[in-house]
């Protein structure tokens, strides 16, 4: 996804998964299993950030929306 005012430019080689989402998943992951009722109330401030969206975003289209 680009902002307004910026262009697409790609580098040509396949990227894992930024560090900072594996280390949010990892988090999560841990905290869920540690307290199985616990409830994530606040989620949303961390899927709504840029860099999640775009990494989101990125991965569904390279699936082409598959799951």
């Amino acid at each position: 996804m680009l902002r307004k005012g910026q262009t697409q430019r790609e580098i040509g080689v396949s990227l894992t998964t930024p560090t900072k989402l594996e280390e949010l998943r990892a988090k999560l992951y841990a905290k869920a299993k540690a307290e199985p009722t616990f409830r994530f109330y606040a989620l949303y401030d961390k899927l709504h950030r840029w860099d999640v969206l775009t990494e989101a975003f990125r991965q569904s289209k390279q699936k082409k929306g598959a799951a």
